[in-house]
């Protein structure tokens, strides 16, 4: 028997960005009937764009894409940014890129996206540079290489660009492309940070809650996590919910606690229903409620969280607010496994040995069969 719950939830440090960077060109604004241009200005900007001039073709292509005194059209956006990148346009060529990663107004492709990225790169346009640096990272339309990313990330970096910054601060602190440096990394983090990017503040955090790189220091962690956190940065208000919760930095509070967690729960992020479903079970500023708490865990599960499998199967196997089912015990277990959960393979393994081979054959029957909901994975984009 695994006895009830109490580890606490810690969520690893990971780079929450994937595909193309934040802030690109193409961040669709609704238009409204309040900035809708008339049908003259429209033709006087189409006949400008027609005649060739390729920067009204490009901000009559961003009007299109964003919906400014426009209704938003991705098909027409893309077209007239075409014209413009074919003309040599750098700001084209990184829109166009962007509508190929994104599959916006033209068929999703990332060879498209990185041969439009390129072009804008090479004349140094800091967005591209970035994106291009991203898709080399992910290995999107490239074969992944973390040098040749760290060499555009650094491009767009030193133009004092955010993402670039903390996707630098990541490469080095992982050392992926570069030997490992971990004060390089929190430089670059910093850097970020300092321009109240959420992502490089939620970083700094767990540097210094973690003692990675830096001497631990709960007071600095819960500086850097509340920025992040006050921007609805769902792992940062996990992660100062948790210090909350332990009394890391803070007073602890329970109260506080939950209201963080919620926040992030309201973003439907794994780890912060999984520590939501900690406080249900343990009545910590909320009254204990398994029926709360196994919905919580299952709503992380569901979505690939490792922690809250192992969890949602130990309320199986034990029976905690429900019938006791080791069936689905083991496959929450297996699911937890393949995630390299050293802790779920025992559990699973344990209790194998109290199944029948028919039962055993069940249960792994309906671990292959699960689906993951939003197949959430801690193992970030990197």
């Amino acid at each position: 028997m695994n006895g009830i719950l109490t580890t606490t939830i810690s969520v690893a440090i990971l780079l929450l960005v994937s595909g193309c960077r934040r802030g690109s060109p193409l961040s669709p604004k609704a238009g409204s009937s309040s900035n809708r241009i008339d049908a003259a200005q429209l033709d006087k900007l189409r006949g400008k764009a027609k005649s060739g001039d390729p920067a009204t073709q490009f901000n009559l292509g961003l009007m299109y894409a964003r919906g400014h005194g426009v209704p938003q059209n991705y098909p027409e956006a893309a077209a007239w940014f075409r014209k413009a990148a074919e003309k040599g346009d750098s700001r084209a060529q990184a829109a166009l890129g962007a509508m190929f990663a994104n599959g916006e107004g033209v068929k999703q492709s990332f060879t498209e996206s990185v041969r439009w990225f390129r072009m804008a790169a090479e004349r140094d346009n800091g967005d591209a540079q970035a994106n291009l640096g991203a898709l080399y990272a992910h290995g999107q339309g490239v074969a992944r290489d973390y040098a040749t990313a760290r060499s555009w990330f650094l491009k767009a970096a030193e133009k004092g660009d955010a993402y670039s910054q903390t996707s630098l601060g990541t490469l080095y602190s992982r050392g992926l492309g570069v030997p490992q440096d971990r004060g390089e990394g929190l430089s670059w983090y910093r850097k970020a940070a300092e321009q109240d990017f959420s992502d490089a503040q939620y970083f700094l955090g767990l540097a210094w809650d973690k003692a990675d790189g830096v001497p631990q220091d709960y007071v600095e962690a819960v500086k850097w996590y509340r920025r992040a956190a006050e921007q609805n940065h769902a792992g940062a208000q996990t992660q100062l919910g948790q210090l909350y919760a332990d009394g890391h930095g803070v007073p602890q509070n329970f109260e506080e606690a939950v209201r963080w967690y919620q926040r992030a729960v309201e973003q439907d992020y794994p780890p912060a229903h999984c520590a939501l479903g900690v406080m249900y079970e343990k009545g910590h500023g909320v009254t204990q409620n398994w029926t709360d708490a196994i919905a919580s865990y299952r709503k992380a599960a569901e979505q690939g969280y490792a922690e809250a499998q192992i969890r949602l199967g130990i309320c199986y196997e034990e029976g905690f607010g429900m019938k006791s089912d080791p069936l689905e015990a083991y496959k929450w277990y297996n699911l937890a496994a393949a995630r390299q959960s050293q802790r779920a393979a025992e559990f699973r393994d344990a209790l194998a040995q109290r199944l029948t081979r028919a039962q055993l054959a069940e249960a792994q029957r309906r671990a292959v069969q699960f689906v993951p909901k939003n197949s959430f994975a801690l193992a970030g984009s990197f």
